[in-house]
């Protein structure tokens, strides 16, 4: 595999589509300072992933972006396309060939692909991943990152190793496999809660459902008895509803009658008004005739004289088109004869034209015979030249080799003069080596000191930590009694919403009513509210107000009587039963005006109960004469005083209705509409309450789990330090041991020198035998570049000769042409002339033949003018006749009209004395109906009386009461309300509650053992991915190591090198030490070395990686900026012979660019705008570089 080509747009400097294609050996990137070579770099990382900005050399993202020049826009975008080729399948994908693209919007967006299928970052990852060539890989070495390996931190430097040893993959799954692991065990810690929780709640549920159940047993029997007697009262009711009926439907017939009376009245009436209107609109159909007359006998009028002004202006007209025509013919003669001028002047430009094209001809035969021997000429020196050149690379490459072999001596002689100084140098190095070792020892009786006193600190802090945590258990633990407080709140809260929105203690006809509304969702706007859903009512009035309202509180208020109309239609249509209206428009206050001064008097019902203004009418005529007393004895005495004349409501619910009768008894309020909403408003305000306080509980806990993880980082911190005592103790030790052996390698190293010094003197001798081959090569190729000059010289002086001859024949043959254009100039003058004159000629006649048309037709319109004259005089005259006689006829309409508007007048009169009959009557039928519906609200409280104490509905017209008769007692039904009062507060939700909790207890056990097995395996995958991530990373850096050691010692000419992992609690928090020692020179640390020594270090850890595992593409960016040339050609020499690997160098050094088999230049002809130029070698001779 390798990498085929680059196409960059938008990234960067490069603003154009620039697409740079790569063979697969060795491609070199040239270029000045600041041209873009480096964006190259930035480029293929960028796309492979790359998400630092600061590693891509910006501030932010976008900075990726072309941000334009002065010539040149932004661009909205960035976009880069790398083509692999994967025929040998290096890349786990079935394309031979792999592109990936890579795009980023100025908005921020992002996209990735893989062969233009749209991808996530992710994958794009994966598939490089373990492969060298990742964002993270050892195959991309940017500009400063030669360094970076050498100055980073062990452990930092342990990345490039894992991506080395193949173990990049398991990584991913091993960190992918923790957070599993820590989301399972949140997951358990939470789901061990909640198993607390849920089964805390369920007993309490558990207790309250058998209260429950109890409870619906008891109240059901005593339900069934007192819904019988209602049913009986109801049909009492019924009888004396009959009597009132029919009195109601005697006033109504006598009310038809008189109805049919005023109809044939008003029929009359209306006969009259059309009279009335037709006289009316007679008169005035005569006055618009008259009108309309007087208008057109001035429209005539004024046309007359308007086609008499018309007739005088024609004939101006016609006598200014003469004089005009007569101008016109004397102007085409003048055209005629300037057009007969031109014509001969055109024939003679002609001529002369013809004579000056010959000549130039003949001269242009000339230019191109000696053309021809002139490129024959320059072709022969062309030739000459192109040897040159060949010899000049010849000699060059030769000067190269000999001055790289020169510079090879020197060092070697240098090399030789430093061994020896190294030999004095031993002696000395043993008694500072002894001094060391002495200090070292007392430093690692100070560290364990130091260790000792920080262990002491963490048994302070344990102390501490305990202390914290029993108190956020506290917290815990009262948290768990509020949260199952909230549950029980919670339930009923629930259960009642339900039942308010399931209108749940209302009649049948409503809550089927409101079912089909919502099911539907239909809409009436008009209707507002029930009456209880819109009253405010304090809970002390509840009883006394519910009672006082009766079956009113069901009733629906709506905006007009039509809206009630609209509602009840509904009803019928969708038989849905009967639902009493309230309409706004329609309801008026009938309050008495009584006063009560009594003692126990509260106040009219109306008076404590809160609403909306614009319900003040309906709420004074359902409740203004209601008053509400604290207790019987003072309601009777109150009901003396006002004559029985008003309904009094004590706050028991016992009632003393007009005329002295008595109700009461008891009233049980659970089902109570008043008692549900002010149960609702106290269960929202305790569950607020408990949400509350576990809100400032775990508020509490999360303080005191704030403290623990404070004390933990302390104890981290604390650890942390004992930890690095340790280590720095173990690198004290290491620094002992290596010290020791730096004493051993002394001596070893004497032996060692002493080798080098003979190897250096064989090399030098061999250098100096291919010099002198070098020079005589040189001296050959010099004499062969100096005989060629001469015969190109020759030649060159011969073309110069003809070029003159041709310069004179193109300065004639130019003059004639000049000649010739001021010819065709004149020509095209003299056409343009005649064409202009021609068109002049014929626009003239167009114009003598308009006007005299224009003549002809302004004679036939003067003719017109004048007949039509003729017969509007006549039409006037006419209709001065017919305007006089108008006066007479309008006198005899308005006699006729003041008759019949007096019939009119007596007609009106008696038509009101009948409607004043019709209001008595309809008096009279109102009180009928007031009657009658006095007696249907009583008959509603004694329904809803059953509604809110059983939530049973009654069907006024089924009164088979019999059917519910029963054999109970009132001593069994007392002992059973009694039972029920004992019952306290019912929680009716906590049955379905209960069976609810049950499951969700089960569904979360089984949750609780899947999360413990999911652990098990989890932690099982974990260790079986960490034992094969430490065998492979082992095993692959025990190979680099070998190879780093060999190739390091290639590089430097001796030397040694090795790779150490440090000491950790796990394998993968061990970094990677490097320890290099020169030839010649004691091990020393890698900051003490010169910049060509720690770059030439790290490319010989580089080619060690790429031997251990090849990466199929390799990217050096400026790798050989501080090397000098000897180690720039060992360099080379080495990285040429590494085998399937394709290289790309960006270079400043001219050495490496040799090496190369494609150049690529980047230049900035436009500033701030990268371009690409490229240059393909031949094939080379000798492609590595020589050895030494």
């Amino acid at each position: 595999m390798y990498l085929k080509s680059i196409e960059l747009y938008g990234f960067k400097s490069f603003a154009e589509r620039t697409k740079i294609e790569l063979n697969d050996n060795i491609t070199c990137v040239v270029g000045p300072n600041g041209s873009g070579k480096s964006n190259i770099t930035d480029a293929i990382r960028w796309a492979l992933g790359e998400q630092s900005y600061s590693a891509l050399r910006g501030s932010k993202m976008s900075d990726v972006i072309f941000s334009g020049t002065s010539s040149r826009r932004a661009l909205g975008m960035a976009e880069v396309i790398l083509t692999f080729d994967n025929s040998s399948n290096f890349l786990n994908v079935d394309y031979s060939e792999v592109q990936i693209k890579r795009k980023l919007y100025k908005n921020g967006d992002s996209e990735y692909s893989i062969n233009n299928n749209s991808c996530r970052l992710k994958d794009v990852r994966e598939l490089f991943m373990d492969t060298g060539i990742g964002r993270d890989g050892y195959s991309i070495i940017s500009q400063g990152k030669i360094d970076e390996i050498l100055s980073s931190k062990p452990i930092e430097r342990r990345v490039i190793f894992e991506e080395a040893s193949g173990i990049s993959k398991y990584k991913s799954q091993k960190n992918e496999v923790e957070r599993k692991l820590k989301r399972t065990n949140e997951n358990l810690i939470r789901i061990s809660d909640l198993l607390v929780e849920i089964k805390n709640q369920k007993d309490t549920l558990k207790e309250e459902s058998k209260i429950a159940l109890r409870y619906n047993e008891l109240f059901e029997k005593i339900k069934v008895s007192e819904i019988s007697k209602n049913y009986e009262d109801i049909r009492n009711f019924k009888v004396v509803d009959l009597e009132l009926e029919k009195n109601y439907s005697e006033a109504n017939e006598s009310k038809s009658k008189l109805i049919e009376i005023i109809s044939k009245h008003e029929d009359n009436y209306k006969n009259i008004e059309d009279q009335l209107n037709e006289i009316e609109l007679e008169i005035a159909e005569l006055q618009g005739q008259n009108i309309e007359n007087i208008r057109n006998e001035k429209d005539l009028t004024n046309k007359i004289n308007i086609n008499r002004e018309k007739i005088q202006s024609k004939k101006d007209d016609i006598n200014d088109y003469a004089a005009r025509l007569k101008i016109k013919e004397e102007e085409i003669v003048s055209r005629k004869s300037e057009l007969d001028a031109a014509l001969d002047d055109l024939e003679k430009y002609n001529l002369n034209r013809s004579k000056s094209l010959e000549v130039v001809l003949q001269y242009n035969i000339d230019k191109n015979k000696l053309d021809e021997n002139i490129n024959k000429l320059e072709e022969e020196s062309n030739g000459y030249l192109s040897q040159i050149a060949l010899e000049e690379d010849k000699l060059n490459k030769n000067q190269i080799k000999r001055d790289t072999l020169h510079s090879l001596n020197s060092e070697r002689k240098n090399a030789q003069i430093k061994i020896n100084t190294q030999f004095e140098r031993l002696e000395k190095n043993n008694e500072d080596m002894i001094f060391s070792l002495n200090k070292l020892e007392q430093s690692i009786k100070d560290i364990e000191a130091e260790i000792d006193k920080n262990t002491q600190l963490i048994d302070l802090e344990l102390q501490g930590k305990n202390i914290i945590e029993t108190k956020t258990a506290e917290y815990v633990q009262e948290k768990g009694k509020n949260f199952e407080a909230l549950n029980g709140k919670s339930a009923r809260l629930s259960t009642l919403i339900n039942m308010e929105q399931s209108y749940e203690g209302y009649n049948k006809s409503i809550r089927d009513f409101f079912r089909v509304v919502n099911k539907r969702d239909l809409s009436f706007p008009e209707l507002h509210d029930t009456v209880a859903n819109l009253i405010g009512v304090e809970e002390k009035y509840e009883k006394a107000i519910s009672t006082a309202l009766g079956g009113n509180t069901q009733n629906l208020i709506v905006d007009t009587f039509a809206s009630a109309q609209k509602i009840i239609n509904f009803l019928k249509n969708e038989k849905l039963g009967r639902i009493t209206f309230l309409p706004l428009d329609n309801i008026k206050n009938y309050r008495k005006k009584i006063q009560i001064n009594h003692p126990g008097f509260i106040e009219f019902a109306s008076n404590l109960i809160k609403f909306d203004k614009k319900y003040l009418e309906i709420f004074e005529f359902l409740l203004g004469n209601i008053a509400i007393v604290d207790s019987l004895d003072n309601g009777n005495k109150i009901a003396k005083s006002v004559k029985q004349s008003i309904k009094i409501v004590t706050l028991d619910g016992d009632v003393i209705n007009p005329g002295g009768s008595v109700s009461g008894g008891y009233i049980n309020t659970a089902g109570n509409i008043f008692n549900r909403k002010n149960e609702l408003k106290s269960l929202k305000k305790e569950v607020d309450f408990h949400k509350v306080t576990i809100q400032n509980l775990d508020n509490k806990i999360s303080i005191e789990r704030s403290k623990i993880l404070e004390v933990e980082n302390n104890l981290n911190f604390i650890k942390e330090k004992v930890a690095s005592l340790n280590e720095e103790k173990t690198k004290t030790n290491s620094r002992l041991i290596e010290l020791k052996l730096s004493n051993e390698s002394n001596r070893n190293n004497i032996l060692e020198y002493e080798e080098q010094v003979k190897n250096y003197d064989l090399q030098i001798l061999e250098t100096k035998k291919i010099i002198e081959n070098l020079t005589a090569e040189e001296e050959s190729s010099s004499n062969s570049i100096s005989e060629l000059e001469s015969k190109k010289q020759l030649i060159d002086e011969k073309v110069s000769e003809l070029q003159k001859k041709k310069d004179s024949v193109v300065e004639f043959i130019t003059k004639t042409n000049l000649e010739l254009a001021n010819i065709d100039s004149e020509i095209g003058f003299t056409n343009r002339t005649i064409t202009r004159l021609k068109e002049d000629c014929s626009k003239i006649k167009n114009e003598i033949s308009s006007l005299n048309q224009k003549i002809e037709d302004y004679t036939k319109e003067i003719d017109v003018f004048e007949k039509e004259n003729i017969l509007d005089e006549s039409t006037l005259s006419k209709l001065i006749l017919v305007n006089g006689r108008f006066d007479k006829v309008n006198l005899e309409l308005q006699k006729k009209r003041k008759l019949i508007f007096e019939n009119y007048n007596t007609l009106t009169q008696d038509i009101n004395e009948n409607k004043g009959k019709l209001l008595d009557l309809e008096k009279e039928l109102y009180f009928v109906n007031t009657q009658l519906e006095n007696s249907k609200e009583k008959i509603d409280n004694l329904i809803i009386d059953i509604q809110e104490s059983y939530n049973f509905t009654i069907e006024p017209e089924i009164l088979l009461f019999d059917d519910y008769k029963t054999k109970i007692t009132k001593t069994a039904i007392k002992n059973m309300k009694q039972e029920i009062g004992n019952l306290g507060n019912v929680n009716l939700g906590a049955i379905s509650s209960y069976r609810e909790a049950e499951e969700r207890y089960a569904f979360t056990k089984n949750q609780h053992l899947d999360l413990i097995q999911s652990e098990k395996s989890l932690k099982e995958l974990l260790k079986e991915i960490e034992m094969t991530m430490e065998e492979k990373f082992n095993e692959s850096f025990k190979e680099i190591n070998n190879n780093f050691n060999r190739i390091f010692k290639y590089l430097f000419n001796g030397g040694r090198a090795e790779l150490a992992l440090e000491e950790a609690e796990s394998f993968e928090d061990s970094g990677v030490d490097i320890i290099a020692q020169l030839p010649g020179k004691k091990r020393q640390l890698l900051d003490a070395m010169s910049g060509g020594e720690r770059s030439l270090t790290t490319v010989a850890l580089l080619f060690a990686l790429l031997e251990t595992r090849p990466a199929p593409f390799c990217l050096l960016d400026e790798v050989d900026a501080a090397l000098d040339e000897s180690n720039i050609k060992r360099f080379l020499s080495y990285l040429i012979n590494l085998s399937n690997i394709q290289f790309a160098i960006i270079t400043h050094r001219k050495t490496t660019m040799t090496a190369a088999d494609y150049l690529y230049g980047i230049t900035m002809e436009e500033a701030g705008v990268s371009k690409v130029i490229s240059l393909k070698f031949g094939e080379r001779n000798e492609k590595n570089v020589q050895m030494a």
